[in-house]
């Protein structure tokens, strides 16, 4: 598996509840960058969660996460572990009290169950919290904002063909027509078809809808999110249903 940059995200997974293999490789975030912050303080006025955000695990146990949050506080994150041993992919939704925060939902992957994770966020700067993951607990996670969310979204940025595309180790075909509709068909014979659409054309974050055949357990609809760097014409996608998370990344 690639080494990549230590803020560059990210990992490798397509997880179900009960699978314990790692059969996606390869997820990767540009970093935009933040600044530093060691906490909001007192913050009178609602500091929104959205952004696309990087940052450290530690605690029990050391990473690097990174993490979609959509307008409509939607959550979506993968979190790989110290050595790229294991990944867990969370899908939940952000709860906001002013500066603080709670991020609550499922957890794919290894040890996986929920995740419930609480503490401060400074609206475009650093999301700061601690909690479990999984059958991890005792986690602190400190995260700073990527400037790619205002970066903006329109269906003439993705569309097209993605010639760099690979599912569960096989090549694959990749495409978004001008509508939104996705498209991929792996050499394994693993198909995806759905869409992906505007959330709010500012932010560089999508909606996500997919339903997976001929992809052994993990055939069903999904739900997700997905984001695109106009500089590498990378888009990544996380997406979850009740049962299994996949994760892609694709670029032209």
């Amino acid at each position: 598996m690639t080494t990549l940059p230590r803020r560059g995200f990210v990992a490798t997974v397509v997880f179900g509840r009960s699978l314990g293999t790692v059969v996606l490789a390869a997820v990767l975030f540009g970093c935009g960058g933040g600044s530093s912050n060691d906490g909001p303080g007192l913050i009178l006025t609602p500091q929104s969660p959205a952004g696309v955000w990087q940052g450290d695990v530690s605690g029990g146990v050391s990473g690097h996460i990174a993490c979609i949050i959509a307008e409509d506080a939607s959550v979506y994150c993968v979190v790989t572990y110290a050595g790229g041993a294991s990944t867990a992919v969370l899908s939940g939704f952000a709860n906001v009290n002013l500066s603080r925060i709670s991020l609550n939902g499922d957890a794919f992957g290894p040890g996986a169950g929920g995740f419930s994770l609480s503490g401060t966020v400074l609206r475009r700067n650093s999301l700061n919290v601690a909690g479990q993951i999984g059958q991890q607990s005792g986690l602190t996670i400190s995260m700073l904002y990527d400037t790619l969310y205002d970066a903006g979204s329109s269906l003439s940025f993705v569309q097209g063909v993605y010639s760099n595309a690979a599912w569960d180790g096989s090549p694959a075909a990749f495409s978004i027509d001008v509508n939104g509709a996705l498209f991929l068909q792996a050499a394994s014979g693993c198909v995806w078809t759905g869409e992906i659409s505007i959330i709010d054309q500012r932010y560089d974050a999508y909606g996500v809808a997919v339903t997976l055949g001929n992809c052994g357990a993990l055939d069903g609809s999904y739900l997700g999110l997905a984001t695109y760097t106009n500089a590498t014409g990378n888009l990544e996608v996380i997406a979850a249903n009740p049962a299994s998370s996949v994760v892609l990344s694709v670029s032209r």
